[in-house]
């Protein structure tokens, strides 16, 4: 069994402004289930994932790509699928990834 405690969680920094991370846990395949915690008009910039990746927002309001969700909104994103995240308010959501891998495709972030 595996349990995290939310009065316990560790959240940690990523590269992007505004955007912490909790991975609660991990798949076989390098995957994960994790909460992201975005700081009003963070954002992720465009990207990829080698494999499905499902978000639940909890909290807040973010747009991936053109589609803006609210608290208790699911998206889901096909393995290789674009897509950008901007909070347009403090959210938290949740990320369950199938695998392991990202690639940046905005070339001129800082961070590609």
């Amino acid at each position: 069994m595996l349990v995290d405690i939310a009065v316990k969680r560790e959240w940690k920094t990523t590269p992007y402004h505004g955007v912490t991370v909790s991975v609660l846990a991990e798949n076989d395949a390098g995957g994960a289930q994790a909460l992201l915690r975005l700081k009003a008009h963070a954002e992720l910039p465009r990207h990829r994932h080698t494999g499905k990746e499902n978000i639940y927002l909890l909290s807040g309001s973010i747009m991936v790509n053109d589609i803006q969700l609210h608290e208790g909104d699911f998206v889901s994103l096909a393995g290789e699928e674009i897509h950008k995240v901007i909070a347009m308010e403090a959210s938290i959501y949740m990320s369950v990834s199938e695998k392991s891998g990202t690639e940046l495709i905005d070339t001129d972030s800082p961070y590609s």
